[in-house]
């Protein structure tokens, strides 16, 4: 099983959420892997610059979040922590 560090945002502006379409076409918060000796708080701003175009800053950690998919691409589990 491949494990992942990722880090992402829950980005609000006028009491709205702002959602991206991955790549299968699902409505989903923007994130991705942790690259290198980044810290979470440094990548969550970086993915979120990177996916939506917007500077944002973060207000509050939301928390944490674990889940498996299986990756037809890779043809293996892997694990987003």
């Amino acid at each position: 099983m491949i494990v992942r560090r990722c880090s992402g945002g829950v980005v609000f502006y006028a009491n709205k959420v702002l959602l991206v379409k991955n790549d299968r076409g699902e409505w989903t918060l923007p994130k991705g892997k942790i690259v290198g000796d980044n810290l979470p708080h440094e990548s969550a701003i970086q993915k979120v610059k990177l996916e939506t175009g917007s500077d944002a800053k973060i207000l509050d950690i939301a928390g944490d979040t674990i889940y498996e998919f299986f990756s037809r691409s890779r043809n293996q589990r892997v694990c987003n922590a």
